[in-house]
């Protein structure tokens, strides 16, 4: 819990910061140091990066999978990120490569799938709404790139001590929702009506998008954090809740609500 409460300080820190601008005949005027993603670098697939329109970063993308790493990936309030896509199965993997947090304040759209992978922490703020179409995960933990490109499981490696911390609202209309760190708290409200919602902490996962259960946990998460803390509300098909080691009482602590036909 304290390191959920670290990365919830540090991210409003960073995320509320204003810088004062004096203009000529002018009174000082707030500006909010936050924005859209920023520092792309197109790894793989079909890209184009519109960023003409302030407050709305669109990423079209014309290949069924996609690769980007990011120097952030961060979104500020009322801004938006859309990822145009090609169908319901198309998934853009975001990669961020520097030492930022991800703080997802404002709404992150795409109809087709999208991934997020960060090292350093996930944060979706209270007025946060992830809207994905398809397959949706936030990730502390990496996934190579051949691994993502080939399809069917994918593994998900390197243990550290970032968390992912829902104050918002993520959806997946057509899909499932995979959230992958050493701490998982959701305060927020997370939804797949035609899918599961599956919380995983530890320190490997495998990822299975056909069969009967989405997440396998096969390697122990960093220090002595490692859990599933569920105070909001989930809703979908099927919903999973799996820490390493498997001790339910120790591990994952749910006083909120869950709606699913089947939990596990």
């Amino acid at each position: 819990m304290k390191a959920i409460m670290k990365m919830l300080r540090r991210a409003a820190w960073l995320h509320t910061v204003t810088l004062a601008v004096l203009l000529p005949g002018m009174l000082l005027m707030p500006v909010p140091a936050w924005s859209n993603p920023s520092g792309a670098s197109v790894v793989h697939g079909d890209i184009l990066i519109d960023d003409l329109t302030p407050g709305h970063l669109k990423i079209q993308q014309g290949s069924n999978k996609a690769i980007i790493n990011w120097q952030d990936f961060s979104i500020g309030v009322g801004e938006t990120t859309q990822f145009i896509q090609p169908g319901l199965d198309a998934v853009a993997l975001n990669r961020v490569i520097s030492g930022n947090p991800s703080s997802l304040l404002g709404t992150l759209q795409a109809n087709g799938g999208v991934i997020l992978v960060n090292p350093n922490g996930i944060l979706v703020g209270s007025g946060g709404i992830v809207d994905i179409g398809g397959l949706t995960v936030l990730s502390t933990l990496d996934i190579s790139d051949s691994d993502f490109l080939d399809g069917g499981s994918m593994r998900f490696f390197g243990k550290n001590e970032a968390t992912i911390t829902n104050l918002g609202t993520i959806t997946s209309r057509g899909g499932d929702v995979v959230l992958l760190s050493n701490m998982v708290s959701n305060a927020g409200t997370v939804g797949a009506p035609d899918g599961t919602v599956a919380f995983g902490a530890g320190g490997e996962f495998v990822v299975d998008t056909i069969g009967d259960s989405r997440v396998s946990v096969v390697g122990a998460g960093a220090g002595g954090q490692t859990g599933i803390s569920n105070t909001g509300t989930v809703n979908a098909a099927a919903v999973e809740f799996k820490a390493h080691g498997n001790v339910y009482a120790l591990a994952i602590q749910n006083t909120g609500i869950v709606r699913a036909n089947g939990a596990s």
